[in-house]
């Protein structure tokens, strides 16, 4: 596996705990057994991790990383196949009607507006 590839795998693992646009470089490296020089190196600048997380997760069809991409209306996540967007907005629907409203996340109400009227 190249250090890009673990550097992804890591990303992504950090990214279904908190969020995709909340994952700091050193956790990454850590997780990754990589330094963070390799992530600088990979990743020169912050913003490219949020953007290669997104991508990673469509091409690993992954759909709680996806969901955290459409809820934010990540125009990355915008364009993953509109099958695998169906299934994930499917299971975020499934998700947001056992959760009580005033505990949906902004992200959640923007996808599903409708769910927060009285």
């Amino acid at each position: 596996m190249t250090s890009k590839e673990k550097i992804l795998n890591a990303a992504l693992k950090l990214a279904e705990e908190s969020h995709y646009k909340k994952v700091p470089r050193g956790k990454l490296a850590k997780l990754a057994e990589i330094s963070e020089s390799t992530v600088q190196y990979h990743f020169p600048k912050t913003k490219m991790i949020p953007c290669a997380i997104l991508l990673y997760a469509i091409r690993k069809k992954n759909l709680t990383v996806l969901a955290q991409g459409l809820g934010a209306l990540d125009n990355i996540a915008l364009t993953a196949p509109a099958g695998l967007r169906e299934k994930t907005l499917k299971m975020i629907k499934a998700v947001a009607e056992k959760t009580p409203k005033r505990k949906l996340s902004c992200d959640l109400c923007r996808l599903f507006p409708g769910r927060n009227e009285k």
